[in-house]
């Protein structure tokens, strides 16, 4: 057979006709998959495929297992019903993004499913220019901020390669200095490296669409194999450009003494075109391309929620200089932040004993609350989040408990629509047991408010959501409490404030307490009773919330 060859009869395999093809073509996806494969052919594209077509197919489904999440959920054991509600809730919005989308979904998907919904809603709504595939794809691309990066039809991929008498060390030097170069970046809307997957994978990275012109990719004359996409050109780099950039750049390339071919064109469809000599081969949807990967089924068994008091999360203050992005190339360790001249960051930390679900709620609020501290709505706030989770997946416990956090931050993110700045990062340590929770949100032209008492006479009233009965916080409420806040904070009404998570009135008073202190109004009810939130407030206006006392001097 060619590599032009048909595949015959492909969609209508048996599981012994799947694995005497695998045998025989050695192939190294499975005989699900490629039963799984056969569905979408018959079903999708109405087709049978070539075979270099199908071999390239297995190369990506080899690479995106190398790089990708392998552990999806299969089933998920609850006793609590809003745990429940809020995993169906997550499928189905998974749906909408993706409804052609099958596998099982694993951990890393879970985690940003809330993030890629309310990116694309706020995108929408802001017709912002930064690409879609750009935010959806920290891991591998470098975002560059370009008021040239507006998405367009037909924007231009190049190929940058070594010409055939340079070295690799001599290919890397030059490309180094020409990507350091103002004059040619200015023009470059991003840039991937190419890693020991070939072209494919970064391609699924760079763009939701590709018509990829295969004979640019040959050597010489001879036709080129579709396989080509997964098996060569590993340490060379892509480049994506305007068309109307096109002959500069090149120009550009060829002084520097780089090689670039240009070999592809974006599409607005969400589709990858394959032409052979001038002439469409073959089309294959991109959802389709990313679904490719062999999943290791696991099960999710998740303790009980029923504890109304979850563990307390640790809030850190960073003012003038802090901003909550966490840049990713494959080797940044949680908890770098970036300085990028943002006025103020507010981040929280927590590992849980119990109530993950519920832990991962309160870390997302406690942030968030403080900042509305400091005069900034929570809806104009910028969030990321990280997750440090096991790196053993191996016990239903263990993936209930990572799932639970998860299932907690989405839930929080989801009522208050609002998306981790590009997605979730995940970092999975040999030595972590239970899952770590990070979060950052930040603003810029916050008001530097005070944690500690700094009126005296002033009034201290502590504010703390509504709970239901499962000791979850009524979001309805929450939400005009913190848009309350923030108004109040922005009119200059709130001389301090300090935000409490599992911890008692009276404890958050001592910590307020320097030269003043709080004399406890005989009204204050609950002072010593440890609450999930709560957020003590100085101020000499009088608020609609429960006054706890008056602030007074120190007696010597």
């Amino acid at each position: 057979m060619t590599y032009c060859s048909i595949i015959r009869n492909f969609g209508n395999m048996s599981m012994a006709q799947a694995e005497a093809l695998c045998a025989r073509f050695s192939l190294s996806m499975s005989p699900d998959t490629l039963l799984f494969c056969g569905t979408y052919y018959r079903e999708r594209l109405g087709r049978d495929p070539f075979l270099d077509e199908l071999k390239m197919l297995d190369m990506l489904t080899a690479a995106q297992r190398k790089r990708g999440d392998s552990t999806a959920l299969t089933e998920l054991l609850t006793n609590d019903a809003f745990v429940a509600k809020t995993y169906a809730d997550m499928l189905k919005m998974r749906n909408k993004l993706h409804p052609e989308v099958y596998h099982p979904i694993t951990l890393s998907d879970a985690s940003n499913v809330a993030n890629e919904y309310w990116s694309a809603k706020k995108r929408k709504k802001s017709h912002s220019n930064i690409h879609l595939h750009l935010e959806s794809a920290p891991y591998r691309l470098h975002m560059l901020q370009l008021s040239d990066s507006a998405p367009c039809a037909g924007d231009i991929l190049l190929l940058l390669s070594p010409a055939e008498k340079d070295s690799w060390e001599e290919f890397c030097r030059r490309l180094t200095a020409l990507l350091q170069s103002r004059e040619l970046m200015q023009l470059v809307k991003a840039v991937a490296p190419i890693g020991s997957g070939g072209i494919l994978p970064e391609l699924l990275t760079l763009a939701s669409g590709v018509h990829i012109y295969l004979p640019a990719l040959a050597s010489a004359m001879e036709p080129i194999h579709a396989t080509a996409l997964c098996n060569r050109f590993s340490k060379c780099k892509i480049l994506r450009i305007a068309p109307q950039h096109h002959s500069k750049v090149s120009a550009l390339l060829k002084t520097g003494g780089v090689r670039a071919t240009p070999f592809a064109t974006v599409l607005e469809k969400a589709e990858f075109v394959f032409a052979r000599n001038k002439q469409t081969a073959f089309e294959i949807e991109t959802s389709f391309l990313h679904s490719l990967k062999s999943y290791e089924a696991i099960r999710a068994k998740l303790p009980s929620e029923s504890s109304r008091m979850a563990l307390s999360p640790t809030l850190h203050y960073i003012w003038e200089k802090a901003f909550p992005f966490l840049t990713s190339d494959n080797a940044t360790q949680i908890g770098e932040v970036t300085q990028n001249g943002v006025n103020t960051c507010v981040m929280a930390t927590a590992t849980p004993a119990s109530s993950y679900y519920k832990t991962a709620i309160w870390s997302v609020l406690a942030s968030t609350m403080a900042l509305c501290a400091c005069g900034i709505p929570y809806s104009k706030q910028e969030l990321a989040l990280a997750l440090e989770l096991p790196k053993n997946l191996s016990h239903d416990a263990v993936v209930g408990k990572c799932m639970l956090t998860i299932l907690g931050l989405f839930r929080t993110q989801t009522e208050l629509k609002l998306a981790a700045k590009d997605g979730t990062l995940i970092d999975r340590g040999k030595n972590v047991s239970v899952p770590s929770i990070f979060v950052w949100t930040a603003a810029q032209n916050a008001k530097n408010v005070p944690n500690v008492l700094t009126t005296p006479g002033s009034s201290i009233y502590a504010v703390t959501p509504r709970l239901d009965f499962d000791g979850l916080p009524v979001f309805s409420d929450i939400r005009k409490k913190l848009n309350v806040i923030a108004k109040l904070a922005s009119k200059g009404k709130i001389l301090s404030f300090r935000v409490l998570s599992g911890e008692t009135v009276a404890e958050g008073i001592c910590k307020m307490s320097n030269a003043y202190t709080c004399e406890k109004s005989e009204k204050a009810m609950l002072t010593e009773v440890k609450l999930p939130l709560c957020i003590l407030i100085e101020s000499n206006t009088r608020l609609p919330w429960r006054c706890v006392g008056k602030v007074v001097s120190v007696t010597p």
